[in-house]
């Protein structure tokens, strides 16, 4: 699909007018589905994060998903979130909300969807006592991985609905990791400043 670069513009200002009781800036993640479908995750950084699939005829649909403060634990404020669509189109979404003024704890929350929004089920916790957090998430066949800053480490975490979570990748600190992503043979590729890496899946 083709996409033009005021489509870019439309869509996240048509999200950002969805999403009021804004208190401090709009955060939007965009993914495509199979079908041409763009999926949206959006968060205010206080109450409230949501997700929101567009067709290709440019129709808006707000899904079931919604994750606020109550969804961890009364946090003091939503925070972080990634989606990822697989072939398949399932959806993969980390959301995260600190716990205090001071942001720790750290909850770190993964889930899985069917592609309307419906059977959300949590897959992986990945609280920290440190404000540190998530930085991207991708669907692999049949499991997904997600990268995540802690306080001694940048960590790939595999996740599989078979297997225990388990660290597939540890790096040490100050690389900066940006993005992950793997493609249809299943080869991990995950860039940070200092290094772009592409990490067979074992």
């Amino acid at each position: 699909m083709e996409v033009t670069i005021d489509s870019f513009y439309v869509i996240p200002v048509l999200v950002c007018r969805h999403t009021n009781n804004m208190t401090n800036s709009c955060q939007i993640c965009l993914s495509f589905g199979p079908d041409n479908s763009w999926y949206c995750i959006t968060t205010d950084f206080n109450d409230s994060i949501r997700v929101w699939r567009f067709n290709e005829a440019g129709k808006v649909t707000l899904l079931p998903i919604t994750f606020n403060r109550a969804s961890f634990g009364a946090a003091y404020r939503v925070w972080d979130s990634r989606i990822d669509v697989g072939d398949d189109g399932q959806l993969a979404i980390i959301v995260t909300a600190a716990g205090s003024q001071g942001q720790e704890p750290y909850y770190q929350h993964v889930y899985r969807a069917d592609a309307d929004g419906r059977n959300l089920t949590e897959v992986a916790n990945l609280d920290s006592s440190c404000p540190y957090g998530m930085v991207d998430i991708s669907i692999g066949p049949g499991e997904l991985f997600t990268l995540i800053v802690q306080n001694d480490a940048e960590i790939i975490y595999r996740i599989d609905q078979d297997k225990p979570v388990s660290e597939f990748i540890v790096m040490g600190t100050g690389r900066d990791p940006k993005s992950i992503d793997v493609d249809p043979a299943g080869n991990l590729w995950f860039c940070t400043t200092s290094l772009r890496t592409r990490a067979a899946k074992s």
